[in-house]
Formats: structure tokens, sequence, C-alpha cells
């Protein structure tokens, strides 16, 4: 869910403690969407952000790195320093339970008198914003200008009066007493048939409600058989005493962050994995790094398996006009032959003549010889002759090209399997990257930083041995050239694209359980993944090789044997002992 008006309010108690008082030291505007302070209160230095993105919008402490700044302020940003660097925050506060929050900072004017400003950030969706205010309500400015032409009520531009955005008159059940609660709950309750929507309702009567929190409320309610009024009296004793269990939610499956809250969600715990952190800010932070992580990591992935694809239907479309071109040299021995014919029978051939037919000697039959009557048999015989050597050169020339396109191809569905499996940002800018120096895309300059290499995953056999899987072509080349002995053991999936998988013996005899756990790790981490008696090619590392010039990932080996062998991930998952 969106940060809501209850998650807000533990939100605003906990930073009660670390921004109030606190000094501004700089002011950022990284994006469009997000201002960030630079607060220090003693000798602790505090990271304020301020996000009124659509869909991302927030107020945190931030723990992690900060984004890269433009080079150039907007005005914005740049009206924020001016008036605000150097100020103490002197408060904080949330309108009601309200997504509203008011930062009050003191600072001194031009002349030395004290001023106040005010900060409203309101996070309301598509609709957020984050205004600053003079200490007569008068707007200075803000990130987004909303003029009469949008809103002739409303308009938030500099100059205009602020007025808060239009709230229905909804019940604070933090500052409601419990009696008035639950003599609400019970009237109620008296007039309204047993299929009234409570989740709609709570929404609408009660400030701070999000649709789910309204659902986990009447979840719970059910489920440990209290009222209403009695939960949501928990939940505000809970929230008041600052009592609260805060818990991310991802899908199973693909690990995407999905929803959070400050206190668990009954309904999410079978179907969802969780995580559980310990502040509101914490929940707040993490979920929306992971998310804006995700997404990117999504988008990346998606860009580069488009592009890859696009790729290869171009080299597949090269290599099909490739192989007809071939086709036209099929018959060059029989030019030679032709030539070879009229050589031996000259003394048999006038100048002049369009055809001949001759003896074959290489297969008894007599063969007709199309003639150019121009020239002498001796001319024609060299003509033939030329034909053959320019289709014989044609001919290697196709060969060669083919066999370089195979290998492009090959190499591209190799880094296509290996983007599909990618399971974090770092490995797919590594493979970007690769990509980028072999020159089949391109990259924003944004990517073009120093990626630090990603690792390789790591097993354990059921007899102790270390077992090395590559992830991307990067790491089948460290694993198999870098870490790997002459005497370890290699195996990759046959005729499949797939990962490099290594034992690291030790120089230690391996026994056959090993060996096999191998074979079926490479089978698992491979386009055959699904498969049953998939076959694995294995050899020692001393017979694998890459050619001069070959791709990254792109080896021949030989002195192979070849197990086939079941994936199970049950057992994959036993040998996965290491990150």
């Amino acid at each position: 869910m969106p940060v809501d008006g209850i998650t807000l309010y533990a939100l605003v108690s906990e930073m009660q403690n670390q921004v109030i008082e606190a000094k501004i030291d700089k002011i950022y505007q990284p994006t469009f969407y997000e201002i960030l302070f630079f607060l220090r209160r003693g000798r602790h230095e505090v990271r304020l952000l301020l996000s009124c993105h659509p869909l991302n919008f927030r107020i945190s402490l931030l723990k992690k790195e900060v984004k890269e700044n433009p080079a150039v302020p907007p005005p914005f940003c740049m009206l924020l320093r001016k008036l605000l660097n150097g100020g103490r925050i002197v408060k904080i506060s949330q309108l009601s339970l309200e997504r509203i929050v008011t930062i009050k900072i003191e600072n001194l004017n031009e002349y030395g008198k004290i001023k106040n400003y005010y900060l409203i950030v309101e996070l309301m969706g598509k609709h957020s914003n984050i205004i600053l205010l003079d200490e007569e309500g008068t707007i200075l400015d803000s990130i987004k200008k909303i003029g009469s032409d949008v809103n002739r009520v409303r308009e938030i531009v500099p100059g205009e009066k602020y007025i808060y955005p239009p709230l229905t008159e909804r019940v604070n059940f933090i500052e409601d007493s419990e009696e008035n609660l639950s003599l609400l709950m019970n009237l109620k309750r008296n007039e309204i048939d047993p299929n009234f929507d409570w989740e709609k309702w709570i929404v609408e009567n009660f400030s701070g409600f999000s649709k789910l929190a309204a659902s986990e409320i009447i979840f719970r309610s059910k489920t440990e058989g209290k009222e209403i009024s009695q939960t949501l009296i928990e939940l505000k004793n809970n929230l008041i005493n600052h009592h609260i269990s805060p818990v991310i939610y991802y899908e199973k499956q693909s690990k995407k962050p999905l929803d959070f809250w400050i206190f668990p969600l009954s309904r999410f715990k079978s179907n969802y994995s969780e995580k559980k952190v310990e502040t509101a800010n914490d929940v707040i932070e993490i979920f929306y790094n992971e998310k804006e992580a995700f997404e990117k990591f999504t988008s990346i992935k998606n860009n580069l398996i488009k592009q890859l694809q696009e790729y290869l239907k171009k080299q597949s479309k090269i290599l099909s006009q490739k192989q007809e071109n071939l086709a036209d040299t099929k018959n060059k021995d029989k030019y030679k032959i032709y030539g070879e014919l009229i050589l031996a029978n000259s003394y048999r051939i006038k100048q002049g003549e369009r055809e001949v037919k001759l003896l074959n000697f290489y297969d008894g039959n007599e063969m007709i010889i199309p003639l150019d009557e121009k020239l002498n048999p001796s001319q024609n015989a060299q003509k033939y002759f030329n034909l053959y050597k320019k289709l014989s050169t044609k001919e290697k020339v196709l060969m060669e090209q083919i066999e370089k396109i195979k290998q492009e191809i090959d190499y591209i569905e190799n880094t296509i399997f290996s983007v599909e499996n990618a399971e974090n940002l770092l490995e797919l800018l590594e493979i970007e990257s690769e990509l980028e120096k072999e020159g089949i895309i391109k990259t924003s300059q944004n990517n073009k930083e120093k990626i630090k290499p990603s690792e390789p995953m790591k097993f354990i056999s059921s007899e102790g041995f270390t077992i090395l899987v590559g992830k991307n072509n990067r790491q089948n080349d460290y694993i198999t050239f870098k870490k790997a002995n002459p005497e370890d053991i290699w195996a990759h999936v046959k005729n499949f694209p797939g990962s490099h998988v290594v034992v690291l013996t030790e120089g230690k005899n391996v026994k056959d359980s090993t060996l096999l756990e191998a074979c079926m790790l490479a089978a698992y981490f491979s386009k055959a993944r699904y498969g049953s008696k998939v076959a694995v090619d294995y050899t020692l590392k001393k017979f694998v090789r890459k050619p001069q010039g070959a791709k990254p990932g792109y080896v021949i080996y030989d002195n192979f044997k070849t197990l086939f062998v079941t994936p199970d991930p049950e057992k994959i998952n036993k040998l996965f002992l290491k990150d």
C-alpha cells in the first residue's frame, strides 16, 4: 500500500527525536519529485527525504547512499537553499491523521531577524506536492504549480494564500475516546444489514485508513472473534505507545516488493514471503528502495531481452541469406570437371561450337557441356576453371562467415538465458556492460560507471566438494579459466545455453555422487531446466579451451563423457549452502 495516515503517524512520532532542533546543512533536489535535506543534530548527520512522486510518495530518513544530484539545481531547490540553509527545524506535525505533514523551519533573514517558514508535504498520489510557505501562509513556491485553469478554488502558485486540500470530515480515532469509538460502532451496527461493507465505511468515516488497513481491521475482528471497535481501540493504543511491528511483503517467486504496513497483515502471511523490520522509517525506506531497485531491474532486464531478441532475429536472417548463397556453390566441382574434360578433348572441339558431348571419365557417363562459341577450347576450359576457383573461394568465405554467425547466435542465446535468470541489478549491469563492449547494444551514460564483478553461485556436494556455477558469460570465463585447476572437473549441458559448472577437486578423487550432482546443476542452470534425461558433458578443465578471439563464455572441449540427468529442485536447494 502507499503510505497511509496511520503509517505516517508512527513515522512522524519517530522523527520527533531525530529532526527537531536539527540544523539544515545542505539541500538537494536529485529528481523532479524529491527534496533531500542534510541535517545536523549535535554530532549526528541526518538525511531527510521528501518525495511527491505520484506512485512512490513518502517522507523518510535515509540510511543508504543518496542519488546523484543534477549539475544545475532546479529553481525550487535554489529557493529552498536561499531561505532555509542554516535554519533549524523546530516542529514536524501531521494534520489529524491525513497524509499532510507540516515542517516548521526557523531561520534568519538577510537583516538578521528570525523568520519562520513552513514546508507542506502533501502525500496524495498523483496530487502529491511539496509547498513552501512564509509565516503568513503565503505560497513562496512549490514543486508542482496548479493554476486557476486547473483548479479555480485552490491555486498553488507563488503569492496565493495556502489552502489545505478539500478533506471530508472524518473521525480521528487516535484523539477520540474509547467510549465514543465503541458507541459509534455499536450505533452503526444496529442500523445495518449483515452484508454491510465495513471496509468502505471505515475508510470513509475514519481518517488515516487505507482500504487495505480497513480490510485488516475487519479480518482480525472476524478471525479473533472481537468487536470491530475493540480491534480499533487496540490499534489506537499500539500507535500511541508506538508498539508497532512493521513488515514488508514480497511475491514468493519473483521476490517483487508488494506491500508493507507498520503492523502484520494477517491475510498476507500464507501467500507471500515477508521481512520484519524495526521502525516505521525502516519499513518505508527499505520498501521503496527495494521497489525502485526492482523496477529498475525489471526495466533493464526487459530492455536487454528485447534488444538481444532483435539482434538475434537480425543475425538469424543474415545466417539464412548466407546459407542460401552457400547453396549456390554446391555445383562448383561440376565446373572443374567441365574444364578438365574440355582440355582432355580439345582436339575434338572446334571454336564456334555452342556445346559438346563428352565422356566423363570420373563416372563413365556422357555429359553435355555448354561452350562459348567465341572462345577456343583452351579458353573455354580456363573459363570453367576460373568459375570453379571463384565458387571455391566464395564457399570458403561463406563457411567461415556462417561459422562466425553461428557462434554469434550461440553467444546471444546464452546471453539471453543469463539475462532471464539474473537475480539482481549487479548481474544485469555486468551483462549490459559486456554487451556494450561487444558492440551489440548501446547504453545510456548513466550506466557506464565501474561495476563491481558479481560472484558465481557456490554449492557443496554431498562429499563436501565446492561446486561453482557461473550465472553469466563473465562468471563462466572466470570459474573456468581463473578459478579451476587443470585437474578440476568441468561440466556443461549439451546443445543448450547454460552455465559452466566447475568441481574444485583439490587434487582428490571425486565419486560418482559428486559428479552426478555437478551434472544436475549444469542441467538445472540451463535452458533444459524442465527437461528429463538431459545430456550433460563433463571433462577435466585441462581439456577445455577458448579459441582466440572467441566471445565471452564460448569454449570448445574434448575428451568428454556424457551423463543423462533429470534436474531436481529439492536436491539443488540442499546443495546450495553459500551465497
